[in-house]
């Protein structure tokens, strides 16, 4: 099937019903298998939409529900260059010694009810480490570079 890099829709909506917190809920990311069996984009409203395509596997990487985003920081910009952007930022993600086949991944909110996504990463292949590190690096929080902005 198919992952495309997209805000979620449901997650624009539960912005402005003030239901997402990025200073106090815990937010996650989750891997896609490859080969997944499902699509994943903008029509994805929460995490159990993932099914048997979230990610598990041995080693450090050993939890479907993924790894805890941190040092999440909100910052924006006004400027008279039509840049009125907000965004999150957030560290890299790294598990070493497992063995990962992922497509993509899913960021989440973890403390809402629903487990309600945030938005899906493709990462335009399969990323793969077998028994290694398996590393994600997240483009330098900036009002034209971050995963997550609103402008």
């Amino acid at each position: 099937m198919s992952v495309s890099t997209k805000l979620c829709n449901s997650f624009k909506r539960e912005l402005l019903l003030g239901e997402h917190n990025f200073s106090s809920h815990t937010f996650r990311l989750a891997l896609i298998k490859a080969n997944e069996s499902g699509t994943y984009d903008e029509e994805t409203d929460n995490f159990a939409a993932l099914g048997s395509d979230a990610h598990s596997t041995t080693g450090q990487y050993s939890n479907a529900a993924g790894m805890a985003l941190t040092n999440v920081a909100v910052s924006s910009l006004s400027d008279t260059d039509a840049n009125d952007v907000a965004w999150i930022d957030f560290d890299d993600f790294s598990w070493t010694g497992t063995t990962i086949d992922a497509s993509g991944a899913l960021i989440y909110n973890d403390s809402h009810a629903s487990d309600a996504a945030v938005c899906v990463l493709s990462f335009s292949g399969t990323m793969s480490s077998d028994n290694g590190t398996f590393a994600i690096t997240i483009p330098t929080g900036a009002y034209n570079t971050a995963i997550i902005r609103i402008a």
